[in-house]
């Protein structure tokens, strides 16, 4: 993905790569073009006051060890490999797997700072339950190949979610105040408003 005039600006407090020293922190900045997130936003142009999208941020890190002035990854004794790496994020995944947006935190875009704390839109809890039995049915298909519309043989969930389910698909939904939420085996969401 090109981002063109993105401008970026990275700062050490210490030094770069010496172990034999203590270093006090290290910064990053970016910004993006609004012209290149439109992809991203329900609308041509920048975000709308008070409006939210999804979004994390993601630095990858590995286990280290300083050695003969230099630092180098540690190898794991059992397998002779490298330790793998773990992620630092802005908004907890609840899994190694940056590519879960339905887990990633929300951004309300404000006019001000210091405005009031950010309320979560009322479909999110909502949503979050239809994807817990997203990723049970998923676990349940992965040992059985097979889905089920019988919620208790997934766990406890929400008594107002209602399944329905094939051997190779299935459809939850949810009503939340004025709108219903589905959720299908491929992890597409819709909303559906009513007035």
């Amino acid at each position: 993905w090109e981002i063109p005039g993105l401008k970026a600006a990275v700062q050490c407090y210490g030094t770069l790569n010496d172990p034999s020293d203590t270093d006090e922190k290290w910064t990053v900045e970016l910004a993006f073009p609004w012209k290149v997130l439109e992809e991203a936003a329900k609308h041509g142009g920048p975000p709308k006051v008070g409006e939210q999208w999804r979004v994390n941020f993601s630095r990858v890190h590995w286990r280290i060890e300083a050695a003969d002035g230099i630092y180098r990854k540690v190898i794991d004794p059992r397998t002779g490999k490298h330790y793998p790496e773990y992620n630092w994020v802005w908004s907890p995944q609840g899994a190694i797997a940056m590519h879960q947006p339905e887990t990633w935190g929300y951004v309300e875009f404000r006019d001000r700072v210091g405005a009031d704390p950010v309320a979560m839109p009322a479909s999110a809890l909502a949503e979050w339950q239809l994807w817990q039995l997203y990723y049970a049915q998923h676990k349940l298909h992965k040992k059985y190949q097979l889905f089920t519309g019988d919620l208790g043989a997934l766990g406890k969930y929400n008594s107002g979610i209602q399944c329905y389910a094939t051997s190779h698909t299935f459809e939850a939904f949810l009503k939340v105040e004025s709108a219903t939420i589905f959720i299908r085996e491929d992890g597409k969401i819709t909303i559906l408003h009513t007035k």
